[in-house]
């Protein structure tokens, strides 16, 4: 790629981003509430004046104002500004990884909706449905645009895996004798699959069921008020995806030829 061309891309990668982790501070703060993300203009939280357009920079503007509302001083959440970085970095990584492609355009609307999920579903365990539904549409109208093999291949993908982590949940709520997994979960991964194929959501499944027995007993420590003892499961799903996007294609090849030999062996 033509030097100049990359650097473009990259700049495009940043401003997207943060522009797009702006947004996602919108869906993290309102959809659980069940506000329009539209209507009213963004508000300071605490004293309710509107934030103008100058103080709504993505991470510039928390920077200016040393994170604090510039009407009545409050400190703003660094969650914020987290959150825009976060949603920045996997934009750059993605188009790293993919450069100028229909893949990079496609992954990145993955990753930008799997910021929300994440956030939402570890401070308010719940997935909605507004995002994990038209991820399945988006999902296989991208995979409509490569043909009908791979549309029918995610397609398959998104019904089983989701058909599978049903029954599994179903299996486990009738063993515990309470709710062992959301349809929000259900959903998530029926997006993810119409996204990733088989192979990715595999994967997914996989690395998300790792790091949610590994970070369990922490996350319960730290959400102490939670008395239910429960931890969510898409925050692990959308690590696991957002992993397989950005790692499966440099290290595939070498998983792939590790199973082999052990097949072998």
């Amino acid at each position: 790629m033509d030097g100049g061309l990359f650097y473009l891309g990259l700049a495009a990668s940043i401003i997207f981003g943060l522009a797009m982790g702006s947004f996602n501070n919108v869906l993290i703060y309102r959809l659980p509430r069940k506000e329009s993300i539209v209507r009213p203009a963004s508000r300071c939280p605490d004293c309710g004046v509107r934030i103008r357009w100058y103080d709504n920079i993505p991470l510039l503007s928390y920077l200016i104002l040393r994170g604090r509302c510039r009407n009545c001083g409050t400190r703003i959440s660094p969650l914020y500004p987290f959150v825009e970085v976060t949603t920045c970095a996997l934009t750059v990584g993605v188009y790293l990884v993919y450069g100028f492609s229909w893949a990079t355009v496609q992954y990145m609307i993955l990753a930008w909706a799997l910021v929300p999920v994440f956030f939402i579903d570890m401070f308010h365990y719940i997935i909605p449905d507004v995002i994990s539904l038209p991820l399945i549409l988006i999902g296989l109208f991208f995979a409509a645009l490569k043909g009908s093999h791979v549309l029918f291949h995610n397609f398959i993908a998104a019904v089983v895996c989701a058909g599978g982590l049903f029954i599994l949940g179903l299996l486990m709520t009738l063993l515990l004798r309470r709710e062992a997994l959301g349809m929000g979960d259900v959903k998530l991964i029926a997006g993810i699959g119409a996204f990733l194929g088989i192979q990715g959501t595999c994967f997914t499944l996989f690395l998300g069921s790792l790091l949610g027995a590994a970070a369990s007993v922490p996350f319960l420590l730290w959400r102490k008020g939670n008395i239910r003892g429960e931890v969510p499961f898409g925050p692990f799903l959308a690590a696991g995806a957002v992993s397989y996007i950005l790692l499966w294609p440099l290290t595939g090849k070498l998983v792939q030829s590790l199973i082999a030999g052990l097949t072998l062996y």
